[in-house]
């Protein structure tokens, strides 16, 4: 994880803050998302999926979610 530090200066006071103004969204901005969302909808079949993840040994679950790490002398 990256972090980002600031010197006191730089960080704001929470009531200096503004908020944006709120838009009304227009009748077609919220059906383009409606119909996307729909569209990727389908009924969940639980069955389909396995739980790999837990299936998988450890070692073999740390180099798929680090590939770039070399595990050498670890049996």
């Amino acid at each position: 994880m990256l972090e980002l530090m600031h010197f006191p200066q730089e960080v704001l006071d929470a009531s200096e803050i503004k908020a944006p103004a709120e838009k009304p969204i227009s009748k077609t901005g919220m059906q383009m998302p409606r119909q996307l969302i729909e569209s990727m909808t389908s009924k969940w079949e639980p069955e389909r999926y396995s739980d790999e993840y837990h299936q998988a040994p450890l070692l073999e679950n740390v180099t798929r979610a680090f590939p770039s790490v070399r595990l050498s002398g670890i049996a």
